[in-house]
Order: C-alpha cells, then structure tokens, then sequence
C-alpha cells in the first residue's frame, strides 16, 4: 500500500487462520508486519453460537510500532460483543472495547453494528 502523503510503496506481510467449529463457532487469527514502519500487529477473535440467534463475540488486537525518530509504542486492547440475529441475513451487534495499556487510541469505546446480507 502507499501511506497517506508519501509516494512511496510500503510492504506488508501477513498470515491468516480460521477454524471454523461447524455448530458451535469461529476462531480467526492474524499477523501483519510492516518491515519499513517496524510495525506488528496481532489479532485474535473468537464467536460462539450460543443459540440460533445469540453469538457471544470476544477479540483481543495487540500492535507494535519502533522506528528511529520514536521510541517503541505498545497497544493492546480488547472487545467484547454480542450480535444478534434478527431475522434471516441481518445481525445487530453490540459491544464495549478497552484499551489495555497505557498507549491507547481510546480509554473505552462502544460500538453497534448492523450487517445485511442480499
């Protein structure tokens, strides 16, 4: 990608995984790194089907930041949700992340979402 005002062309790396447990859930992973902003960033996230139309959601998003004109920045947050299945194709969800170190883009923040399928 080419980062906002540069000209640029930023390399990134990355793994995915999934397991999805047919009945009862999903577990989602990934790992990015940046080699020219010395940038790693960690995700994990898991869904469970509690019933037919409540899913617990619980994820947790790890970044590291270096580079010589700063020093080493940490942040670590995580989210816990539920989302809901109103009808066949839509979910509402709803959840609260938190920020988990003293560097942080947030203290605490809410979010709603609505996802449609057509």
């Amino acid at each position: 990608y080419v980062a906002e005002d540069e000209d640029k062309i930023i390399g990134a790396f990355g793994i995915s995984a999934r397991n999805t447990f047919s009945r009862y859930g999903i577990v989602d992973a990934n790992v990015h790194y940046i080699p020219q902003e010395s940038m790693l960033e960690i995700e994990a996230s898991g869904l469970l089907r509690l019933t037919s139309t409540i899913f617990p959601i619980v994820e947790f998003h790890f970044e590291r930041m270096s580079s010589e004109t700063m020093s080493s920045e940490t942040i670590a947050t995580f989210l816990s949700a539920l989302k809901l299945r109103i009808r066949p194709g839509a979910h509402l969800g709803f959840g609260v992340q938190f920020a988990l170190t003293d560097h942080r883009d947030f203290d605490n923040q809410a979010l709603a979402q609505l996802d449609i399928a057509y």
